[in-house]
């Protein structure tokens, strides 16, 4: 990860959060896998939280 050390902190700190969720991801789109239902659900959390934080901290800024 070359380019990792040249993101911002937050950036980098987003970009591994999400590495494992999309590592499943493609997984099971490569492999035409079915993922379980607490798999989904454990992303979707994931993401969620992710935009959360993303937009608590743009909001003090507007």
């Amino acid at each position: 990860m070359k380019g990792q050390k040249y993101a911002a902190v937050a950036s980098a700190a987003i970009i591994m959060v999400l590495e494992p969720l999309l590592t499943v991801i493609a997984a099971a789109l490569w492999y035409h896998e079915q993922l379980p239902l607490q798999k989904i659900i454990g992303g979707v959390l994931i993401l969620v939280a992710q935009l959360w934080f993303r937009w608590r901290m743009l909001k003090p800024l507007r």
